[in-house]
């Protein structure tokens, strides 16, 4: 049982550096052949890949799955309010020339 929660920390550990790298289809790849799908970090490993994509909907929806499972990953809780920020941004200025 050890050996088998030492892959899957490394696997999410590789996911995650190529994810910082900005190499995302390469940790899609690992992400999407990842069989673990009630770990809090996967869910917000594909988070962060959909925020880097700007697929905001996805990333906050990704990050709700993660906070389901562990409410306090705080990693899912800023990244959450970090799409929420950018979707709710006004400047009325832009519309006042």
């Amino acid at each position: 049982m050890s050996e088998m929660k030492s892959l899957t920390h490394s696997l999410l550990e590789e996911a995650d550096s190529l994810i910082r790298a900005n190499r995302l289809d390469e940790a899609e790849v690992i992400l999407r052949n990842f069989q673990d799908k009630t770990n809090p970090q996967y869910w917000f490993l594909q988070g962060l890949v959909n925020q880097k994509r700007q697929a905001w909907g996805a990333a906050i929806n990704h990050y709700h799955r993660c906070l389901d499972l562990d409410p306090g990953h705080s990693g899912a809780s800023a990244g959450k309010d970090m799409c929420n920020s950018i979707l709710n941004f006004w400047n009325p200025s832009l519309f006042n020339p």
